[in-house]
């Protein structure tokens, strides 16, 4: 073969094995929120009692959280561990609060059920309304 031949064969290999990997299976990707380590310091003042009750999920689509279409076909979804996102929202932002604090006070942040806790200092509750990732595959770039 002629070294002009060999190249022009080399690219091809190269452009179809990389347009090759960008078609997707059906698989679902897991997404990982979870909290960084905690930057609060505890101190001996006594902690603000958070009483997270847990989220309403008032989504139209609850089956997942979002989708990527690939460049040749096929789609990759995306949900939560345990397919319960406004559970896995609620402890998220109880995590949340529990590593930041406010002004160097820690907090005593828990996930309990409406009226479980009646001398916590701040009640929290929620709806999840809507909450979504969505990707798209283009030729060298998702």
């Amino acid at each position: 073969m002629k070294p002009s031949s060999l190249r022009v064969l080399g690219c091809a290999i190269m452009v179809a094995a990389m347009l090759a990997g960008c078609r997707g299976t059906g698989e679902v990707r897991t997404l990982d929120l979870r909290e960084k380590l905690p930057m609060v310091q505890v101190t001996d003042i006594e902690p603000v009692k958070i009483v997270i009750e847990p989220f309403e999920d008032r989504r139209t689509d609850k089956a997942r959280v979002g989708t990527r279409t690939h460049l040749w076909g096929g789609t990759t979804y995306f949900n939560v561990p345990g397919d319960r996102l406004a559970d896995m929202i609620t402890q998220r932002l109880a995590d949340r609060l529990k590593t930041r604090g406010w002004n160097d006070r820690v907090w005593n942040v828990r996930v309990a059920p409406a009226g479980a806790v009646p001398d916590a200092d701040i009640v929290i509750t929620g709806q999840v309304q809507d909450f979504s990732a969505s990707a798209k595959s283009r030729v060298f770039s998702t």
